[in-house]
């Protein structure tokens, strides 16, 4: 099986996002599409029962960050000219079966 790319629409930004994914799915870039911001991943198994839920933050440039940031994901300059940074909070994986 190959690993296909998909895109999943984030409900807040800013805000705290949770992103249910199969696991071995790598978080690869943000953006926005027309009205919507959202992230793509590369995911082996879209079928597969066993997830893994991604915390994820969205917040504008200026903004303060909390302790538990483990990754930045990607920045994305909106056509509005205000620019926002995609990050992965540090902590365990929780696994959905």
């Amino acid at each position: 099986m190959r690993f296909k790319v998909y895109k999943y629409k984030l409900e807040k930004a800013p805000g705290y996002n949770v992103l249910e994914l199969p696991v071995a799915s790598e978080l690869l870039h943000a953006g926005e599409q027309g009205w919507d911001f959202v992230i793509w991943a590369s995911v082996l198994d879209r079928e597969t029962t066993l997830k893994v839920k991604h915390h994820l933050l969205v917040v504008a440039t200026g903004e303060p960050l909390p302790d538990n940031i483990c990754q930045h994901i990607s920045t994305v300059q909106s056509d509005n000219g205000l620019v926002w940074h995609v990050f992965d909070l540090h902590g365990e994986p929780e696994y959905e079966s």
